[in-house]
């Protein structure tokens, strides 16, 4: 018979902070996977952000699981086919293309019929993001439920400045620094005309 008097608040409380802990590590393994992926594409002065691929990989996820397909390595598989979209539009199909071409920083021009079919990778290609996953300690049955929390990502990813925003942080901090040179001018010029004066009394 079940007790009425049993207070599971103490071990449900430490189930959800222990699945908490777990899924907060998974997110930072998972914007590591991002990071790595975008500086290394990034060491040729291409231009490629985390929010692409954090996007690109989120489409992927959600199209596994209409598909049925392995949601990790499908988000997975998608992030390394745009990367190779980035470094050349002729290594990718048609059909991909019109995918994600909204994402690049260039979009190429295609003559878009409305008509989107699935990606469906190849067993390289699925290989290749198992590869990805056991690099970065990505677990296949983990929750990635978060790829859709708006806190996650407003929290998580780092901003990119463009050029006015940086050139605009460097004006912030030439300000003060040139108001007090102008200031320190201005106190050796009074001290002196003090020094100036009580010479000329003297």
């Amino acid at each position: 018979m079940f007790n009425k008097n049993i207070d599971f608040s103490e071990k449900i409380k430490t189930v959800f902070s222990r699945n908490l802990e777990e899924n907060n590590c998974l997110s930072q393994r998972f914007i590591d996977f991002l990071n790595a992926k975008v500086n290394d594409f990034n060491i040729n002065k291409n231009q490629i952000s985390i929010a692409q691929l954090k996007e690109v990989f989120k489409r992927g996820y959600h199209d596994s699981i209409r598909l049925e397909k392995p949601s990790l390595y499908w988000g997975l598989a998608r992030v390394n086919l745009f990367l190779k979209f980035c470094r050349n539009p002729d290594n990718v199909s048609y059909a991909y293309k019109k995918l994600d071409n909204d994402l690049l920083p260039t979009p190429v021009f295609l003559m878009d019929d409305d008509i989107r079919d699935d990606v469906i990778f190849s067993y390289e290609q699925i290989t290749e993001a198992k590869f990805d996953a056991e690099s970065f300690n990505l677990p296949s049955e983990g929750d990635y439920s978060f790829i859709d929390c708006d806190y996650f990502f407003d929290a998580s990813f780092p901003k990119s400045l463009d050029k006015k925003n940086i050139k605009d942080e460097e004006l912030k901090e030439e300000e003060p620094k040139k108001f007090k040179e102008e200031e320190d001018k201005e106190n050796k010029t009074s001290i002196k005309k003090k020094s100036k004066k009580l010479k000329e009394e003297e």
